[in-house]
């Protein structure tokens, strides 16, 4: 990454140049006459006297203003400051050391091993018939983007925002109905009668839990048609006839953490961090639930620490900065996340932004968690700061 001088940075030091370029013309139209002197040993006259003062007094001038202009057109060809140029070149070694080049400061880079994956797949009961149900599931969901059978209807189950089932007839559903479908959407190898019964029905009479199951599967799949597969009491989606943008966001995580290079990693960033409408399973408050969505919003914060961190080594720090903002609203004890700020707004140049919010994140961890900010945001902090 080059680092030039701004253009905006060489505008006083022009208008220098032109002003006193003028006055040297003007003082050249205004130039004294020759003093009149007749005898190199006789007294000087007063009149004569006064023509080598003045004589003497415009050389000066020209020999001032002449050395104002050479300095003003030195400063318009030179390159920046060295404090300057120590700044900018303390943000470029983070930012490329980031890109995968040593650097001596690597607190200033995120690193991320293992690879995210979104670990929202749970083992089959013991006793389910496994031989039986993997007859009829699909081997690995649908790719991204994959072609789906001939003349069906594209169903797409979106659990990263409100809960909604899009590509059916009727989306009308029941709030069971809702939580069977999730929860098969977010259990790729699916789940038994049991443990649905005991995940969205689990203070009921067993009598009449078996009753809402069933009704509730009737809904399901009258809805969802051959996309619902059953068999022996196991029940799971069919990857091939549905898409669930969760399975998407762990193909496009899994995708991007194939380089090494967060600068390559940008564009499949971007693709999964679009994937999110809002909160995961916004506005729900089922206890089976609860983990799931954990593990939904720990990954929407993650995306938007890799995002900002690829948007910064991509020379994007305002939406480096945006990203890192979002992620602070949903994990606000990421320190990367407020690292990563930090850092694109001392990329522009923004010292007060960093004091304040290294002043606010302090506050936090103080006056809630009785800590002080790690050692690499405390580094990070003074480095942005010049003040080591």
């Amino acid at each position: 990454m080059t680092l030039d001088t701004a253009p905006a940075e060489r505008i006083r030091p022009a208008l220098a140049a032109l002003t006193h370029t003028v006055l040297l013309a003007l003082l050249w139209v205004l130039r004294p006459p020759l003093p009149q002197v007749r005898s190199l040993t006789g007294p000087l006259s007063a009149s004569a006297l006064e023509e080598i003062l003045l004589l003497t007094g415009w050389v000066a001038a020209t020999i001032a203003i002449l050395r104002l202009l050479y300095n003003a057109l030195r400063t318009i060809g030179s390159r920046p400051s060295r404090h300057r140029l120590n700044e900018r070149m303390r943000l470029e070694r983070a930012l490329v050391a980031a890109d995968g080049q040593p650097s001596r400061q690597p607190h200033l880079q995120r690193r991320y091993a293992p690879p995210l994956k979104l670990t929202v797949r749970a083992a089959l009961d013991p006793e389910t018939n496994d031989a039986a149900a993997d007859a009829r599931r699909p081997d690995r969901p649908a790719e991204v983007g994959e072609d789906r059978s001939p003349g069906k209807p594209a169903i797409r189950v979106s659990l990263l925002g409100p809960f909604s089932v899009d590509g059916v007839d009727d989306a009308h559903l029941r709030s069971a109905c809702e939580q069977l479908i999730a929860y098969l959407a977010l259990h790729p190898r699916g789940a038994t009668r049991d443990q649905l019964i005991e995940a969205i029905w689990p203070e009921q009479d067993p009598q009449k839990a078996r009753q809402r199951f069933w009704q509730n599967v009737s809904d399901a799949r009258r809805l969802l048609g051959d996309a619902l597969i059953s068999n022996r009491g196991h029940y799971l989606l069919d990857r091939r006839e549905v898409t669930v943008d969760a399975d998407e966001l762990e193909q496009l995580l899994a995708q991007a953490s194939s380089t090494e290079a967060a600068r390559a990693q940008r564009p499949t960033l971007e693709r999964a961090l679009r994937l999110f409408r809002g909160e995961p399973l916004a506005g729900w408050d089922h206890l089976w639930a609860e983990d799931d969505t954990r593990r939904l919003r720990s990954a929407h914060a993650e995306l938007l620490e890799r995002t900002a961190h690829a948007r910064l080594v991509t020379g994007d720090p305002h939406g480096a900065l945006r990203a890192a903002q979002q992620g602070l609203a949903v994990d606000t004890y990421n320190e990367g996340l407020w690292r990563l700020a930090m850092q694109a707004e001392g990329w522009l140049g923004l010292r007060d932004s960093v004091s304040k919010r290294y002043q606010q994140l302090r506050g936090i961890l103080d006056d809630q968690l009785g800590l002080e900010p790690e050692r690499a945001t405390r580094a990070l902090y003074h480095d942005l700061l010049g003040q080591r």
